[in-house]
């Protein structure tokens, strides 16, 4: 079921305009992502996958994929999914990759961000006097974040893992004087561990970045702009350290393997700064 899943969802594109309902034209054509704005989050439907005559839809609030465990397509995937082995790669729980972006690219995420200034609210989790407020799916910052070219380098650095944009919605974050994250674990919002992606736009705190590997070694970081640190979720413990002096900003986002949601998937939703 998991390689079902991550086959038939494999081919997903990002939201690039929004419209009256909710979905997105690009060229003239749907696309599969509907923004749910009452839950901040999305409904995705499985191109091509068809029972009865009709297009079989998956919610972003399902856990469950079962009504479409019979389809005859999906089944084809499933089999060219185990042809390809997908099913058998593991990423490394940690990543970091420095200059991800190109020097326009992040100009263009900085200049975007900048207008959320005034947006953002305190964050209340393992993070202290964090500030943040969602990205827009119709900005240009989700669209960067969600193409083509950035879900494959992605999968070259994930050595080959397929993953696809979450159904969690992107954040701008802002660490001021006096933020920090303490030890913690990523939470598993789906039944397969997400990838969680932290891209640095600006840093000129001297907060680090710090994680324990499964060695027990410590790693601490001073993270630079233009770099981006994945973290699987549910694997190694890692930290901010608190903010002293200066200012870090970041985008973070999600990427999945499946779309299948655990119940801290909606606990989670429930309580994002954006929500109150």
């Amino acid at each position: 079921m998991r390689a079902t899943i991550r086959t038939s969802l494999r081919n997903f594109e990002p939201v690039t305009t929004r419209h009256r309902h909710g979905e997105a034209r690009v060229g003239g054509n749907r696309k599969p992502w509907r923004f749910n704005r009452r839950h901040g989050c999305f409904s995705v439907a499985a191109p091509g996958l068809r029972a009865n005559g009709s297009a079989k839809k998956l919610s972003c609030t399902s856990e469950e994929f079962s009504e479409i465990k019979g389809d005859t397509q999906l089944q084809h995937g499933l089999d060219s999914c185990e042809d390809e082995g997908v099913v058998d790669r593991v990423a490394p729980p940690v990543v970091y990759e420095k200059d991800f972006l190109s020097q326009a690219d992040l100009e263009l995420v900085a200049h975007q961000v900048s207008k959320l200034r005034k947006k953002v609210k305190k964050d209340h989790s393992f993070a202290h006097n964090r500030l943040s407020a969602m990205i827009s799916p119709a900005s240009k910052v989700f669209t960067l974040f969600t193409s083509q070219q950035v879900q494959d380098k992605l999968r070259r650095l994930l050595g080959g893992v397929m993953v696809s944009p979450a159904d969690y919605p992107m954040e701008f974050r802002v660490y001021p004087v006096g933020a920090e994250m303490t030890w913690h674990k990523d939470d598993m919002l789906y039944v397969e561990p997400q990838y969680e992606l932290i891209y640095t736009i600006s840093n000129t705190s001297d907060s680090r970045t710090e994680w324990i590997d499964e060695a027990g070694t410590l790693h601490s970081h001073w993270v630079e702009p233009n770099s981006l640190i994945i973290v699987r979720a549910e694997s190694l413990e890692h930290r901010v350290t608190p903010v002293k002096d200066g200012e870090r900003s970041i985008v973070k986002y999600v990427y999945t393997t499946n779309y299948a949601k655990t119940p801290l998937f909606a606990e989670i939703m429930e309580q994002a700064p954006w929500r109150r």
